[in-house]
């Protein structure tokens, strides 16, 4: 008998065969899916911040799936709800802790651990057991109860212990009828210190995590990184908590003096210490005393152990000679120094007991705007009304042409000396006044934007002390790390003025070009602008406009980073640079004299050191421009 042919064979059994494979193989597809999505949810539920935008969806043909895949479906659902409780509750205890409710804070973390523990019940059922055992996802369930456990362990070991510090320490407690009380600060730094190896442990679970096909997104990855790199930064300073309770008064009392530098007598460091007042550390306690000029403040004749040499003598003028003049110089470290120095010897005319300076704190107009921002507004006595958007125009501008004008007030100078003390005053009982968890970090904020553009720094007389503020980047100090190279931009107005006010300093990298050698060369162009206009000019005195007519008659130095040079340097002034070398940093300087309208045009170059691999960063004397 022949064979049929192909035509001809029945194909009513291939097909149902084919069916039942694809019906099979869909069914599997479905469970994979169900699985991933269950993990995915697990795992962003566990996170804090993260939103999970779906949810698994049955099909009907779930609905008529074998009783292990409606099991797994609805083990799915239990799980997801799980998790997204898990996920609220983590968020409230967040929440709780920020609004100082202590006993709601306690609840939610009961309920984290719950959340945890029925996660933990369910993932050791035997359905999701026998999940571990696949080779495709079994490392994927094992990493995700490794994650549930980690959440756990953030419980017990962080969430827990710092709900406790901040029950038994609010921060309402920090106010004093008398200052800052800084005694309920110490036990966070200790809680710091005691949770820094459990975020180790924490970091190095979290690394161990086989999550690549349900964090396709990255999110755990990202998640471990951020606490790798919390753990670096604390581990470059572990060794100097105990001199940071120290700093705040935790083992004695301490003497600091804050320096208001005026951006609009602009100098190297920012300005002229315009106002300077004690700030003491008593008992815990932080009290401020009354602001004066630094003629009262500081001794007239700069201290003989600043040791100030020929060449600052030449490079900054003979205005060193002053001690209220030495932040011509560029080094902050340095000038601060000699100001600690000044005052105690200052003190020593009227005090029978030697004075020690703990600390200089240097402050610009700027940051009072920022703080006034955060807390509201401060009305002086003549009629100014101080706000987040004005602070700065009023203190570095308007004042001066409302006392010091033309024509001047009688007792101008004392009634604008008045202004600033009234505004000091009223800013410390706005921040005594304002003190929460919240408002907190926005003072956080405010200090580490002071720091990165120099608008705050601190120098401190202990070594030690002084250490810690150079490795964090306050210090003012110029930068002798090859490592983190700067190019450092300093400007001096040289001539008494108020011209500050009027002056664009502009700095831009516009190239980069890698050597052989690892050093990279920058390319820099820098702009200069006296922008004061005719009616300006009109409208104030002497006082404000200078001997010049309102040119700014001034000095620029520029350093190249440590280890580094500066070339090719052009302005559109004509000026030529002069070379030379100050604390083994190639310093490159000259004297531009800006009319008014003037713009001058820079380019330079600098170059790194060696086998550096840091971008470059800019460095320089912050201007009032953008308050303008």
């Amino acid at each position: 008998m022949n064979e049929p042919s192909s035509e001809n064979k029945p194909v009513r059994a291939n097909h149902a065969s084919s069916s039942k494979k694809k019906k099979i193989k869909a069914q599997k597809r479905r469970r994979k899916i169900l699985l991933f999505s269950l993990l995915g949810v697990v795992l962003l539920a566990a996170l804090l911040g993260l939103k999970i935008t779906s949810s698994p969806k049955k099909s009907a043909a779930g609905e008529e799936a074998e009783g292990g895949s409606l099991h797994i479906e609805t083990s799915i659902g239990q799980l997801r709800n799980e998790a997204y409780a898990l996920k609220d509750n983590i968020k409230l205890v967040a929440e709780k802790l920020m609004q100082s409710d202590f006993d709601g804070a306690d609840a939610a973390i009961k309920a984290v651990d719950g959340n945890v523990a029925t996660l933990q019940e369910n993932l050791d059922s035997p359905v999701w057991k026998m999940a571990t055992l696949t080779p495709v996802v079994g490392s994927e369930v094992s990493s995700v109860k490794k994650l549930i456990d980690i959440v756990g362990n953030v419980s017990d070991s962080i969430l827990k212990p710092l709900a406790a510090t901040m029950r038994e320490n609010p921060f309402s407690d920090i106010k004093s009828e008398l200052g800052f009380n800084m005694a309920p600060v110490y036990p966070y730094i200790d809680f710091l210190v005691e949770a820094a190896p459990h975020l180790e442990e924490i970091c190095a679970e979290m690394q161990t995590l086989d999550l690549d096909i349900v964090d396709k997104e990255g999110k755990v990855s990202s998640y471990t990184e951020l606490l790798a790199t919390l753990l670096d930064v604390y581990h470059q300073y572990e060794d100097y908590f105990p001199l940071i309770k120290s700093v705040l008064g935790a083992d004695g009392d301490r003497f600091y003096m804050v320096t208001a530098q005026n951006s609009a007598e602009i100098r190297s460091t920012g300005g002229f210490p315009g106002a300077v007042g004690p700030l003491f550390i008593v008992d815990h306690i932080v009290l401020f005393g009354e602001f004066y000029t630094a003629y009262d403040t500081f001794q007239t004749n700069t201290p003989k152990s600043a040791n100030i040499t020929d060449q600052e003598f030449t490079l900054f003028t003979r205005a060193l000679n002053r001690t209220h003049d030495t932040g011509y110089m560029p080094d902050f470290e340095r000038v601060a120094s000699i100001w600690a120095a000044g005052t105690e010897a200052k003190y020593e005319d009227f005090s029978d007991e030697p004075v020690k300076v703990d600390g200089i704190i240097s402050l610009m107009p700027s940051i009072i705007q920022k703080f006034l921002a955060v807390l509201g507004e401060v009305e002086l006595s003549d009629g100014f009304v101080l706000t987040g958007e004005n602070a700065t125009k009023i203190l570095q501008h308007d004042i001066y042409f409302k006392y010091l004008g033309n024509p001047m007030v009688t007792d101008g100078v004392i009634l604008s000396d008045q202004d600033w003390t009234e505004t000091a005053k009223g800013t410390f009982e706005l921040i005594k006044s304002h003190m929460s968890v919240d408002v907190i970090m926005q003072y956080l904020n405010i200090f580490q934007e002071g720091v990165a553009d120099r608008t705050i720094m601190i120098w401190m007389a202990d070594e030690q002390e002084q250490a810690i503020v150079r490795e964090a980047g306050w210090s003012g100090a110029l930068n002798f790390d090859p490592q983190k190279p700067e190019a450092g931009i300093f400007f001096n107005l040289n001539a008494p003025s108020k011209l500050g006010w009027f002056l664009n300093l502009d700095a831009n990298i516009t190239d980069t070009i890698p050597h052989d050698d690892g050093s990279t060369t920058y390319k820099i162009d820098l702009v200069l602008e006296n922008t004061i206009t005719k009616d300006d000019i009109k409208a104030a005195s002497l006082y404000i406009v200078g001997g010049y007519e309102g040119a700014m008659a001034s000095s620029l130095y520029l350093f190249a980073p440590a280890g580094g040079t500066i070339d090719n340097f052009v302005s559109s002034s004509g000026r030529q640079l002069v070379k030379t070398v100050y604390d083994d940093l190639e310093l490159a300087y000259f004297y531009p004299f800006l009319y008014p309208g003037d713009r001058i045009e820079i380019t330079y170059e600098v170059t790194t050191a060696p086998g550096v691999e840091t971008p470059l960063r800019i460095v320089h004397t912050p201007t009032l421009q953008n308050y303008r």
